[in-house]
């Protein structure tokens, strides 16, 4: 392998890496597809790639790539899950029930999130509310119906 294959490796793991701590933080839903990981770290190492040679600087370069590589991930459905349930239901679970609640709770809420067309800051609209507001109910009626089972 050539030292500009083993850069060009380098670069494509340094993005795949950053992208999937993402996932796993914020875009669970988004962790087991291969294809979409794959493709936008490519394309994250392209774009840096591209960058430089154009004359951009290593923070430019760097910036343009984390663009491509984040592009579309603004607004997080589990975000918003995991914050109504530590405002809402610190009653009914307890700090490390959070999370593996919230990623139960996905598949429950798609209905909710899908009325509304969801962008980037989506939370700072006046249409949170009424969101968030949904999926508080909707938790409430899951664990009426069937507690808090993980």
């Amino acid at each position: 392998m050539t030292e500009k294959e083993e850069e060009r490796t380098e670069d494509l793991n340094y993005y795949r890496l950053n992208l999937i701590s993402m996932l796993k933080s914020s875009y669970p839903e988004y962790l087991d597809n291969e294809g979409f990981i794959s493709n936008r770290s490519q394309e994250a190492a392209e774009a840096f790639e591209d960058a430089v040679r154009s004359g951009s600087n290593y923070l430019d370069a760097s910036a343009e790539a984390n663009r491509t590589l984040y592009a579309g991930l603004g607004f997080s459905k589990f975000d918003t899950i995991f914050a109504v349930l530590t405002e809402e239901f610190t009653k009914e679970l307890e700090e490390e029930q959070f999370r593996p609640f919230a990623l139960k709770m996905m598949p429950v809420c798609e209905d909710v999130f899908a009325k509304y067309e969801l962008y980037e800051n989506f939370e700072d609209s006046p249409e949170y509310d009424a969101l968030y507001t949904e999926i508080t109910g909707r938790i409430v009626t899951y664990i009426e119906d069937n507690g808090i089972d993980l």
